[in-house]
């Protein structure tokens, strides 16, 4: 998992999960990319969590 904050309100990531049951069989993984863009930005920050 890999997050970057390219502005104030633009962020990108990108993620990769690796199957270990059964399913590694028919699926390699999964790669996810994330896109977050917030129009209406708070004035101050409660937490400093991602989420």
């Amino acid at each position: 998992m890999l997050g970057f904050q390219v502005s104030r309100s633009l962020q990108i990531g990108y993620a990769y999960d690796l199957t270990t049951s059964n399913y590694s069989n028919y699926n390699s993984g999964t790669h996810e990319i994330l896109l977050r863009y917030e129009l209406f930005r708070p004035q101050t920050v409660k937490s400093p969590r991602f989420f």
